[in-house]
């Protein structure tokens, strides 16, 4: 049975680059976009280069939760299974606090609850799967999170770009963690994920958005010393496709395909499940995958 992924933000960088690599390996690929008219050029380019017709798109605008739950009913609907689930979307954003039309902060909005929403709302298709893999996309700047503070979980009271960007990548690894017992509590033995750092890589994600002034600097020069998103994808590719880590689960592996301690100077297990419950209040409202 030809396996099937949704890769999300995969018209650019790490997740174009997975997306042509598991069409290559003839997986019916399901890439997710933001935009419909980039989408159906990717598309057309996987085809072209993999020789796999069974390449689908679709749009969702990920700061957009009630988006995320349209998606995933789309996917409901028309699929009967999914082997694997990469959530490969993120980013690093702006100076600005910026809030969705919901007043869900962007920065938690597109690195943790998309995918954490997501995922919730595939699970029943993850589940048919012989053996399901759902991939998260953190970073090591996780390292370089101050000590999570969730009185202010969406950074109202304080808030700066490069301290939510690695807050939201260590809070990526507690919830993968998180993960593994959520499954095991609802019987789900044939389902792993996991956790990857995909190295510094130079991609297009967030370069038109004002960091101020030293931040945007780096952006700009950053793509000299960064690696390219074909080397960036290795890990994650690795981690949807490898027979060697068909049983791993729960773990963080670096930009070289190599399981790695994360740093957990802040991490207690009351934190992780405070974490879990605070990002399932937020995604309730949009967890009726049929509303």
């Amino acid at each position: 049975m030809q396996k099937t992924v949704l890769i999300t933000g995969a018209t650019d960088g790490i997740g174009k680059v997975t997306a042509l690599a598991l069409a290559k390996k003839q997986y019916h690929v399901i890439i997710h976009g933001r935009k419909a008219d980039k989408a159906a050029m990717v598309q057309a380019e996987i085809i072209k280069l993999s020789g796999n017709p069974n390449i689908e798109i679709e749009i969702a605008d990920l700061f957009d939760l009630n988006a995320v739950r349209n998606m995933a009913n789309r996917l409901l609907t028309r699929l009967d299974h999914l082997d694997v689930l990469i959530n490969n979307a993120g980013g690093y954003l702006g100076k600005e606090r910026r809030i969705n039309t919901e007043g869900l902060e962007h920065t938690l909005t597109l690195n943790v609850l998309a995918p954490f929403l997501l995922t919730q709302l595939l699970l029943p298709l993850i589940a048919k799967s012989l053996a399901g893999r759902i991939v998260n996309t953190s970073s090591g700047m996780h390292r370089r999170a101050p000590e999570p503070n969730f009185d202010d979980f969406q950074f109202k009271k304080h808030f700066e770009a490069s301290s939510a960007y690695a807050s939201t990548k260590l809070y990526v690894i507690w919830l993968t963690r998180h993960w593994v017992k959520e499954l095991q509590s609802r019987g789900i033995k044939n389902v792993t994920v996991n956790a990857s750092h995909p190295g510094a890589v130079a991609t297009n994600f967030g370069k038109d958005d004002d960091k101020g002034f030293l931040p945007n600097l780096i952006f700009r020069i950053a793509p000299i010393f960064e690696s390219t998103p074909e080397k960036g994808a290795q890990t994650t590719i690795f981690l949807a496709d490898s027979a060697s880590v068909t049983t791993t689960t729960g773990q963080f592996f670096n930009n070289k395909k190599k399981l790695e301690k994360p740093e957990d100077k802040y991490y207690t297990i009351a934190r992780e499940q405070e974490l879990w419950d605070r990002c399932l209040t937020l995604v309730k409202p949009y967890m009726n995958a049929h509303g």
